[in-house]
């Protein structure tokens, strides 16, 4: 194999052709004995003024050697130099670079010395006619050009630990979705949004709501609590509701097994606590579970406490008679003549229960009066009454954290005729949730304050204003006591407990037919308990239940009963 093929170089005029003999490898002597086979020479022109080489002596050649020798190390010394130029230069954060590359460096450097050294001498050995000057300035052309490639290798290592130094440390990280507890810290739902987990099933349900993957609009909540509480859940805090969940079970129990019992089409019942507003319980049927809540539609998962908008029916005529009582349109203390039936406008009003010629204003909530409902409220201008009726929060939202909740429908007074301010007086002809019920029955429980209700627990007192007064409330909350006693609600009431209600019977409205259909109805009871110190207040409906003897007294009330027997119970409370 050959040690160095010969390099041919024309400078100038002059040229010099050298060649190397080739050992043998078959020879036994191993090509010990070398031949050079002399070829034509030409001179060789140097750039410097008419310098000509001259035949080497061996003590030359010995002197150039050991200065080829000396430049080749000044070389290795300049390559060092420069490396270390580039690393004073670098960033602070490139000469962090592992110490170990540096190292690799400098052994590179002594390789490429020795090699170079070894190669100088036997090309000196062999040449004697290349210049001394030349030889070591092809070598330190060499020397960069091998160098040039090292240096970029060990620039981009240095860009490269700059970047690494630079990036984060990644860490996956699992957005923790915050927790729905009930009023004493129970879980209501847990775990991530995408697979969030409800352990109590169908209890609170469209209350609670579900979640689901990311929408649009940034949000994971999807419905209910879930969906407007989705900021906080999101941020990993955890939603305390107001909810009672033992309270709850209960409420839920006594609505679906009486809405199975008389196939009712659908049911509300809230539990309202008095003076803070707070939601202990509300139920809808049909229930669902959030757990698979893709298996339901969108109307079986509905929140009918705070959405579904149906006519009240007699329950409502309490608030219609305190407006009046608190107008002054009404006194106390009057005594009316009303007889079994009316006409107003194109429609004929009839009573139910039958009664005396002379009734006094308690006796119209006890016989639960038509006629004479409708009379006293003829006292009101239309545009009165109306605006009495918003007062207590109908025909509007009820603000409440947030949630959407439906605003009922109640015409505009300037269209109203003689009949449609009749209806409405006996609840009829217009449409309210059962939440508007149970925040206006609470004004009769808090001594004449409306309580702005909550589903959600916070610091803040709940807001409020005055709208009837302290007496007028209590008379009310009397007027209901003789209702509920002797006004055929007997199966609402609850022993050691004085209870304060009034049912309802309404024709129910068909939307798909635009009227009232015959032989379909909503039965109702609202209620306050104990009528002495109210705590809450419970409203009760059922919509379209089958069978025979459909009335608010015996449907609804019993719902009521057992909603109360089972508070008084979890809450330990004396009899009253």
């Amino acid at each position: 194999m050959a040690l160095r093929s010969g390099n041919s170089h024309n400078v100038g005029k002059a040229s010099a052709s050298i060649s190397i003999g080739v050992p043998d490898p078959m020879r036994k002597d191993n090509g010990l004995e070398q031949t050079v086979e002399p070829k034509k020479t030409r001179k060789i022109s140097l750039r410097n003024k008419n310098t000509e080489s001259k035949k080497a002596t061996p003590k030359q050649l010995k002197r150039n050697a050991k200065k080829a020798n000396a430049d080749i190390t000044e070389d290795g010394q300049i390559a060092q130099n420069t490396a270390a130029s580039f690393t004073a230069i670098m960033p602070k954060a490139f000469r962090k670079a592992d110490k170990d590359a540096v190292g690799k460096a400098d052994k590179v450097v002594e390789v490429l010395q020795e090699e170079a050294l070894q190669e100088s001498v036997q090309e000196t050995t062999v040449s004697t006619k290349l210049p001394t000057t030349m030889r070591l300035h092809q070598r330190m052309l060499i020397n960069v050009i091998l160098l040039i490639p090292f240096f970029f290798a060990l620039l981009a290592f240095g860009l490269r630990q700059q970047d690494f130094s630079a990036q984060p440390e990644r860490v996956s990280q699992v957005t923790v979705r915050g927790d729905i507890l009930d009023s004493s810290g129970k879980v209501l739902a847990q775990g991530p949004a995408e697979n969030r987990v409800y352990p109590h099933r169908q209890v609170a349900a469209p209350l609670i709501g579900f979640s689901g993957e990311e929408q649009v609009a940034g949000n994971r909540g999807l419905e209910g609590l879930e969906k407007t509480m989705d900021a906080r859940l999101e941020a990993g805090e955890n939603v305390r509701t107001t909810i009672d969940l033992s309270l709850q079970s209960a409420t839920q129990q006594a609505l679906s097994e009486t809405a199975l019992s008389y196939n009712a089409e659908s049911g509300t019942a809230i539990v309202l606590q008095a003076g803070t507003g707070h939601i202990l319980a509300a139920a809808s049927y049909p229930e669902y579970d959030p757990n698979e809540q893709e298996r339901y539609n969108a109307t079986q998962k509905n929140n009918r406490v705070f959405l579904q908008q149906i006519d009240p029916g007699s329950i409502f005529k309490p608030i219609v008679l305190a407006t009046l009582l608190q107008s002054g349109k009404l006194d106390l203390g009057e005594q009316l003549p009303v007889s079994m039936d009316l006409k107003v406008g194109t429609q004929t009003f009839k009573d139910v229960m039958t009664h005396g010629e002379m009734m006094s204003v308690p006796d119209l909530l006890k016989y639960s009066s038509n006629v004479g409902m409708i009379e006293v409220a003829q006292r009101f201008e239309p545009e009165e009454m109306y605006y009495w009726l918003r007062d207590f929060g109908f025909s509007r939202p009820v603000p409440l954290d947030e949630h959407y909740t439906g605003e009922g429908s109640m015409q505009h007074y300037d269209k109203w005729v003689p009949q449609d301010q009749a209806s409405i007086s006996i609840g009829q002809g217009i449409t309210v949730t059962a939440l508007q019920l149970a925040v206006a029955y609470s004004v009769f429980a808090n001594d004449g304050l409306l309580i702005q209700p909550r589903l959600a627990m916070v610091d803040n007192p709940p807001k409020q204003r005055p709208l009837l007064n302290k007496q007028l409330a209590i008379n009310m909350r009397e007027m209901l006591v003789s209702a509920a006693q002797y006004g055929g609600a007997r199966n609402s009431l609850v022993e050691g407990v004085r209870i304060a209600g009034k049912t309802g019977t309404a024709d129910a409205f068909d939307h798909n037919t635009g009227r009232y259909q015959r032989g379909d109805y909503t039965t109702s009871f609202a209620g306050i308990f104990p009528a002495d110190k109210p705590e809450a207040v419970v409203v009760v409906m059922l919509h379209k239940p089958q069978g025979e003897k459909l009335y608010g007294s015996t449907v609804a009330a019993p719902v009521f009963q057992e909603i109360v027997s089972a508070a008084m119970s979890l809450w330990e409370a004396p009899n009253r």
